[in-house]
């Protein structure tokens, strides 16, 4: 009977282990995890303001003008402006010294005048449609001050070739009177001391 009793003994402390006894794990909650967080797409979309759009890019140009032989031009220049997205504005100070009547401004295909205008070269074809004129009256100094379909960047920029001022020929533009090259202007203000 003793040795019936050692193994139902043995037999039961088989069973409890198997079934997990032994010594007890003390339970303890589980963490507790805080908030619940929102699912993001479930989330209402907060207003951003976009950041604003850069500013436009601009550019200037300038030419001065140099009388051919015989024409009494006293020194003047004519300066460019473009905002990006916009035609070429095209300005001058007085032109003093021009014989009343009809001017043409043409660009050319020269990169430089020479004596005389002799280098200007022909009329450069990506202006070639651009009517720009300026009238002369007697007593009166003229000024150009217009906007025109030309652009101061990329391949068919003016800067680079030379601008002229040709007395006017049946509505035409005839002999020139006074030629510069276009030269690219620096617009970034001087730092002052």
């Amino acid at each position: 009977m003793k040795l019936t009793h050692i193994a139902c003994t043995s037999m039961l402390a088989v069973a409890f282990a198997a079934c997990g006894g032994g010594s007890r794990k003390p339970t303890t909650p589980p963490p507790d995890p805080g908030p619940v967080e929102e699912d993001l797409d479930d989330a209402e979309p907060v207003d951003e303001e976009p950041p604003p759009p850069p500013p436009p890019l601009e550019w200037s140009a300038q030419a001065e003008l140099a009388p051919v032989k015989g024409v009494k031009l006293k020194p003047a220049a004519i300066s460019f402006h473009q905002v990006e997205g916009e035609g070429v504005q095209v300005t001058s100070g007085a032109l003093n010294g021009l014989a009343p009547g009809v001017y043409h401004v043409v660009v050319h295909e020269g990169a430089d005048c020479g004596k005389n205008a002799a280098r200007m070269g022909g009329v450069w074809e990506p202006a070639a449609g651009v009517s720009l004129t300026v009238k002369v009256t007697k007593g009166q100094a003229a000024a150009i001050d217009q906007q025109v379909d030309l652009t101061l960047d990329g391949e068919d920029s003016i800067v680079g070739h030379t601008i002229a001022l040709h007395a006017d020929k049946k509505g035409t533009p005839g002999k020139a009177v006074a030629c510069g090259a276009i030269v690219a202007t620096d617009d970034e203000p001087e730092d002052e001391e």
